[in-house]
């Protein structure tokens, strides 16, 4: 049994749609004064239809005047079945069409063709409204839906109605359970005693009582305090249902009509938007780039400019890839539909279909890769997507839990296609605290390249040397990488046999030291001169004063690197034999003693204070020692 499934009218205004809906529930969905007034309705109304066999469904009645088309929009998103209403008296009028392409852009695939007021004609009249009808709907996914006649004055077809779509919402599927709870506001008040309740369709997912919610855009969080379904409270609301939610901790001035109440993290906030833009053949006029419109998503209306990334303008009944601009903060999702209209005058002018949430501001003139990208992402495999998505975000490297939100991919799904990406060998995943990030085969290949360069242009001015510095290098090679992947990145690229790394040195996998006669007769006389000093070395400049060599400079860093001569300060260097008896003294000392003075370890090398402060300090900062008050302990 099916509960899960909104039913929507559509048409134009006077149609007789509340009537219509009246006579099948016996609910009146127009519920302000103006609207009893008028006779008209301006807001979106709400009911259920209860079949008595325990299925009972809600239905959305839209307002069907030009002015409220934009209200209309408000409840179309959320409709799974439609019923097209056409008066017999008027026939199809302007509403009647602009609210089918509506449906039509909305990809609303299941409905009915509703003919009111069947008692004010004759029947050749009718015949010829029938025809009409027959013909706006040729060649839609309302082809061929049943035409049904009736009039709420004399009851005539509403228990076949009522039958019909019984049939219609029991062969509906019940689609979107699976996904993170969504749902689009489209009221909102406060009741005393219970605070603020929301009130709108639950497009995606469960909802139980007790769960927590973010709401977007704005970024409140909040959780649910009840639920009511169909005007009745319940524990849990499926995707497809009608739902009003109290919120905890939440005023009624901090959310309006347009936000989206859902699962937190499961959508992103944007001003930019990457879509498949189609334009209704009944459009009057061209779209033109940088066209500002109207978007229509969700409960939203937000103004925007659009940005034609393929052709130069749509004509009626084109359609092509654009970037939306938008002028406010909205919250979507990778296949959410959208319907925009014109600036001034409000006409509809098309809608379609969202393809990436978060992209980069695009160019124009460079359109061929773009194009081909965003074809993948809108028809192309689960893979095939998400491969597209990442392709235009490498450099940023996104987390995997971000890259199933921007594809709009569930866990399993998105495991299942990294792997098989990940085995065709088009992307590297990495770790690192326990997140998992993700990049293009291309992107850590061109990181490895430019590692590459750098390292070789290193290691030709430095052919002594054993590597460049870990931190130098980080700079050089990752400019412009996130500081969170320079690590794992570093790890994958010594797996890889990229680099290789000793003693926080970096070099080219396959370097090794040029120790050439030049090289080994230097280093074997700098290192004579350090064995022969002891303790007592002379400052780094004095010794280089010694040698005519103009590899001198060169050899001594090489053999600092190597670690034949360890650099305690700027100007002290020590041969590692002695520098290591130096460190033994101390550990021998402060295991017998507990702790040692700056003064009993001068005293025991026979040096000068200088030398003693240089060691001690060297200690203190590779934590071999701690400083405590005048004395030194092993660092624990």
């Amino acid at each position: 049994m099916n509960n899960n499934v909104i039913i929507g009218t559509a048409g134009h205004v006077d149609h007789g749609k509340t009537s219509l809906i009246k006579a099948l529930t016996g609910i009146d969905t127009d519920r302000l004064k103006e609207e009893k007034k008028r006779g008209i309705t301006i807001e979106l109304g709400f009911a259920y239809l209860d079949f008595g066999d325990g299925m009972k469904v809600g239905i959305v009645d839209v307002p069907g005047h030009e002015k409220f088309v934009k209200n209309m929009l408000a409840g179309a998103g959320g409709i799974d079945i439609a019923i097209l209403v056409v008066a017999a008296n008027e026939g199809v009028m302007p509403q009647t069409i602009e609210h089918f392409g509506i449906l039509k852009l909305l990809n609303i695939k299941k409905g009915v063709i509703v003919i009111t007021k069947t008692d004010m004609v004759d029947d050749a009249w009718l015949a010829m409204i029938k025809e009409d009808v027959s013909k706006l709907v040729l060649g839609s996914t309302l082809e061929g839906a049943a035409v049904l006649e009736t009039s709420v004055h004399n009851n005539k077809g509403l228990d076949e109605l009522k039958a019909h779509l019984y049939d219609l919402v029991k062969d509906a599927s019940s689609d979107g359970l699976e996904s993170p709870a969504r749902l689009p506001v489209d009221r909102v008040f406060s009741i005393d005693g219970f605070g603020t309740v929301v009130t709108g369709t639950l497009i995606e997912g469960v909802l139980n009582k007790g769960d927590s919610l973010e709401i977007y855009p704005y970024g409140h969080m909040s959780k649910v305090r009840n639920i009511q379904v169909h005007d009745e409270d319940a524990d849990t609301a499926y995707a497809g249902q009608r739902v009003a939610i109290n919120l905890a901790g939440v005023r009624k001035d901090m959310i309006e009509r347009g936000a989206v109440v859902a699962q937190p993290k499961s959508m992103v906030n944007t001003y930019m938007l990457d879509v498949f833009l189609q334009v209704l053949p009944e459009c009057g006029r061209t779209v033109k780039n940088n066209s500002r419109v109207h978007l229509y998503h969700g409960t939203r209306d937000i103004l925007c400019k659009i940005i034609l990334l393929d052709k130069d303008e749509l004509s009626p009944g084109e359609a092509g890839f654009a970037q939306l601009r938008l002028e406010e903060e909205g919250a979507f999702k990778y296949g959410d539909r959208f319907i925009v209209r014109f600036y001034s005058p409000l006409e509809t002018i098309g809608g379609g279909m969202i393809l990436d949430v978060k992209p980069r501001k695009h160019s124009r003139y460079k359109k061929d890769e773009l194009v081909k990208n965003l074809g993948l992402i809108k028809d192309g495999s689960i893979k095939e997507r998400i491969y597209a998505i990442l392709s235009d975000r490498a450099r940023q490297m996104p987390q995997i839990s971000q890259m199933a939100v921007l594809a709009n991919v569930g866990g399993s799904d998105i495991e299942k296609a990294l792997d098989k990406l990940s085995g065709e060998g088009k992307i590297v995943c990495f770790e690192s605290n326990d997140s998992k990030w993700i990049t293009t085969m291309l992107h850590y290949k061109s990181i490895c390249d430019k590692s590459n360069t750098i390292l070789q242009n290193f290691h030709k001015n430095n052919a002594y040397k054993k590597g460049m510095n870990i931190e130098e290098y980080k700079n050089k090679a990752f400019a412009g990488v996130v500081d969170y992947a320079l690590n794992p990145l570093i790890d994958i690229m010594i797996k890889d046999k990229k680099i290789k790394s000793e003693q926080l040195l970096i070099s080219a996998y396959e370097f090794k030291i040029k120790t050439d006669n030049v090289y080994n007769e230097l280093s074997a006389k700098i290192e004579k001169v350090y064995k022969d000093a002891g303790v007592l070395v002379p400052n780094k400049d004095d010794v280089l004063k010694i040698f005519n060599d103009k590899n001198k400079q060169k050899v001594m860093e090489s053999m600092i690197s190597e670690g034949i001569l360890v650099m305690v300060d700027k100007q002290l260097l020590f041969h590692k034999d002695i520098f290591e008896d130096c460190i033994g003294k101390i550990k021998d000392f402060i295991s017998q003693n507990g702790e040692i003075t700056l003064a009993q370890y001068r005293d025991m090398i026979g040096a000068s204070r200088k030398y003693a402060v240089a060691i001690l300090e060297y200690c203190d900062t590779k934590k071999i020692t701690k400083k405590i008050g005048d004395s030194r302990v092993l660092y624990r």
